[in-house]
């Protein structure tokens, strides 16, 4: 094993153990067999090119700076703690990460996670952080509260379902807050394709039918022999604003004397109305030339003689 140490006052030194003491530890090309444990007072841990990680044991929390490459790393929760107030940069690239992660202090002000297998963002950053590069690793989506988060994030090389070079993939379902996503983290030239593609997607979305009771007011229905309401069903797109239409018998109600006054009136209106209509089709129309009137009173423009003819039959 290969071990650099600088102790306060002097430079890097090889050694082959850790002593007390030391401000920065640089492991290279080492095989971890066993659990490996960190001086007290260490500010800044190195190691590269290293297999066996998963070995390595909390660091102190006096640590400034860790930076952990080509390790085949699969998880850093053993190596940080949220009581490592001094610390405020990870870098953790090149290794074999699936999350982001859980136990950063909330004084990290940059984590360095490029070129590893995260495939989704599960946790709200902490509002520390102030640069995330997340390049070249799996993630094919960004949750909705990216947007709201302040820091700089790089996410080149990922496997999102648009591509801010070329194309968009519309079998995905967009929604409004990628527009915003778009336009933070990537480009406005991005954000204006994923907003033409959600359009595009609203225009062709099928619309989708629900079935809507509509009631009946329960009245009794004459010559059915009394009540029963009932309730029709429809279907109609859940995306339309509509009221409920209430559907019901008319039941004649009792009239006063004025009002049954006025209705023998009408009432005697309609009859004569009734019985010049008959009159009209019940014999042909005068076949007259030039102006003039049909039998009914109408002026020749309404019907010809031939069309009130085959009315009358």
């Amino acid at each position: 094993m290969t071990i650099k140490v600088k102790l306060p006052g002097s430079g890097i030194t090889e050694c082959t153990h850790v002593p007390s003491g030391a401000d920065l530890l640089v492991i290279e090309d080492h095989v971890f067999t066993e659990p490996f444990m960190f001086p007290k007072q260490l500010s800044i841990f190195h190691a590269s090119n290293c297999v066996g990680c998963e070995y390595l044991t909390r660091l102190p929390d006096t640590i400034f700076e860790v930076r952990v490459e080509n390790c085949d790393l699969p998880d850093a929760d053993a190596l940080l703690s949220p009581t490592q107030l001094s610390l405020e940069s990870v870098y953790l690239g090149h290794n074999s990460l699936t999350n982001f992660p859980r136990n950063l202090s909330s004084s990290v002000v940059s984590v360095d996670l490029r070129n590893n297998q995260i495939k989704s963002l599960t946790r709200r950053f902490s509002d520390t952080l102030a640069h995330v590069n997340l390049d070249y690793n799996q993630l094919e989506d960004l949750p909705e509260w990216i947007t709201e988060h302040k820091a700089h994030v790089s996410l080149l090389g990922n496997r999102f379902w648009f591509n801010y070079y070329t194309s968009i993939n519309l079998n995905y379902p967009i929604e409004e807050w990628h527009v915003t996503m778009a336009q933070m983290h990537f480009s406005p030239k991005l954000a204006d394709k994923i907003q033409q593609a959600l359009d595009r997607q609203r225009r062709t979305e099928p619309l989708e039918y629900v079935p809507v009771t509509y009631p009946v007011l329960d009245q009794d229905l004459p010559g059915h022999g009394g009540g029963g309401g009932y309730a029709e069903i429809d279907f109609v797109p859940r995306a339309r604003i509509f009221e409920p239409r209430i559907r019901h018998p008319v039941v004649p109600s009792k009239k006063t004397t004025s009002e049954n006054g006025q209705n023998v009136h009408l009432s005697s209106i309609q009859e004569s109305f009734g019985d010049s209509v008959t009159s009209c089709f019940s014999r042909r129309c005068a076949i007259t030339t030039g102006r003039g009137t049909h039998l009914c009173g109408r002026p020749l423009s309404c019907v010809t003689p031939a069309r009130c003819a085959r009315r009358r039959r």
